[in-house]
């Protein structure tokens, strides 16, 4: 019988490490090349070293770019990346460090975001979907369901698809990814943070930033997802999915993602815990 304990405990681990922090008042553009790397996530923010609740992720950056981008202002994009990263910043959730497995991801489906922060004796820690998907490995979380019962639709677009139309099908879906139509390659927002983020594009957004509209999906360096088939467990999926944060994986009937293989299986009421 697998027990459920509160996160405090079934997270000791995680939660004791020391977390990794970024001046609120520096500029986004000396975050960016912080959050390409493969390890980084988000970027929780401090202010006078003191961690604070808010964070800089891919999505939010990009949200940003994106709304110069719909009003016209594509000059402005070059500014906003001088801008101090608290102003394009999110402002994670919080939940009691005592609270079950069951508490916590019910909070994770309610906020639709996969960052909390648990407090604990005063403190606030971070913890992800990306720590959630682990437990499989662990034993702590089961599901006999399989990827082809959890995945969701995928969402595509031609690769010709300029940058402003496919980033306002993924605003207005809110999805983190796009595929290039009939492949199995997709740009997500860490994809897109890689590229805004890259030296080149820095130096076109200051010298000709109107050449950015005439940008292609295709062009923005598509990675490959993963194939399985439709019944392969979501357990062996989680599996997968724990080595490498940016990877998803695909089947024939949709995408599964870290969210797909935690929270669906809850939701459906077929995990256990």
């Amino acid at each position: 019988m697998i027990v459920n304990e509160s996160i405090r405990v079934l997270f000791q681990e995680e939660l004791s490490k020391g977390e990794f922090s970024w001046p609120a008042e520096s500029s986004l553009i000396s975050a960016g090349s912080i959050l390409k790397r493969e390890e980084m996530d988000m970027l929780r923010l401090n202010r006078s070293g003191i961690l604070s609740d808010e964070a800089l992720t891919g999505y939010s950056i990009i949200s940003a770019i994106f709304s110069y981008m719909f009003y016209g202002n594509i000059e402005g994009i070059y500014e906003l990346m001088f801008e101090e990263c608290f102003k394009v910043a999110t402002v994670i959730d919080t939940i009691d460090g005592n609270v079950d497995l069951s508490a916590l991801l019910k909070k994770f489906a309610e906020i639709r975001f996969g960052h909390l922060l648990v407090k604990m004796d005063g403190v606030k820690h971070h913890i992800s979907i990306y720590d959630i998907i682990r437990l499989y490995e662990k034993g702590n979380i089961k599901t006999e369901l399989s990827v082809g019962e959890v995945s969701s639709r995928i969402l595509s677009m031609p690769g010709d698809a300029r940058l402003l139309d496919l980033l306002s099908e993924m605003m207005a879906k809110r999805v983190r990814r796009l595929f290039v139509e009939g492949t199995s390659s997709f740009i997500s927002d860490r994809v897109l943070i890689s590229y805004f983020f890259s030296s080149s594009t820095i130096n076109t957004l200051r010298n000709d930033p109107k050449r950015i509209a005439d940008v292609r999906l295709r062009d923005l360096g598509p990675i490959d997802a993963v194939e399985v088939n439709d019944d392969m467990k979501v357990a062996d999926a989680a599996r997968l999915l724990a080595k490498k944060k940016r990877d998803c994986l695909v089947c024939n009937k949709g995408i599964i993602s870290h969210w797909d293989c935690v929270i669906k299986p809850y939701l459906m009421g077929k995990m256990e815990i």
